[in-house]
């Protein structure tokens, strides 16, 4: 299985009439949609064996520790110590004006954390604030975790798959800061694919989502 885009930039909607803003009080970017209705399940209704639940053991929540509060964004590994997430989640949150903020002072990736209501059972690794790589533009950040989670939570190929319309998609993150979740129904690449170096779907996904992965359910 390979990932057809890095994570969930931003999602627009074409064609979508009852699509509705679920961004007005968490971290995010606006672009992220309800599309006809929410179909973001939680991940833990699923049998651990199922492909998807496999894919998400190397995406965890990102907690983003600010002079102005903590927030919810979702960060996913793609080596032994580099997780992939989007880059207004970090740094770009001391650019929302709602968080208000002017520095931030840590940064952890919960690994693990399937049940709702048990995050403390996941897993926590410090993650470094500062980027490895980051681009506003592309909005992607880089981030060096420490103390080795890739030996029990592998990690997520990347790959430049070709986009077609109608592709399936999954898309496994923590929206809302909660446990887990995967959206897949109704989960696939819209018509055109991109735009303006924006992976477009049609994928339900709330603010915490930010940072998931773009999973090509097809490519096995």
């Amino acid at each position: 299985m390979r990932l057809t885009g890095l994570f969930v930039a931003a999602v627009l909607t074409a064609g979508a009439a009852t699509a509705q803003s679920t961004q007005e009080d968490w971290l995010g970017i606006e672009n992220e949609v309800a599309v006809q209705g929410y179909n973001n399940e939680p991940i833990s209704t699923y049998d651990d064996q199922a492909d998807f639940r496999k894919m998400g053991r190397g995406v965890g929540m990102l907690s983003i520790s600010t002079d102005g509060g903590t927030f919810p964004c979702t960060a996913f590994l793609v080596s032994e110590k580099y997780l992939l997430t989007n880059h207004h989640c970090v740094p770009g949150v001391l650019k929302d004006e709602r968080v208000n903020a002017t520095k931030i002072l840590a940064v952890d990736w919960l690994a693990g954390f399937h049940e709702p209501g048990r995050m403390e059972e996941a897993e926590r690794f410090a993650v470094n604030p500062e980027p490895v790589e980051t681009s506003e533009d592309l909005d992607y950040t880089v981030l060096e975790v420490t103390g080795n989670p890739a030996g029990r939570f592998p990690p997520l190929p990347l790959a430049a798959t070709p986009l077609r319309p109608g592709m399936p998609y999954w898309i496994i993150g923590h929206p809302m800061g909660k446990s887990q979740h995967i959206s897949r129904e109704g989960c696939r690449a819209a018509d055109p694919p991109m735009n303006d170096n924006r992976l477009r779907h049609t994928c339900d996904t709330l603010g915490g989502n930010s940072g998931s992965p773009i999973i090509d359910s097809s490519a096995r």
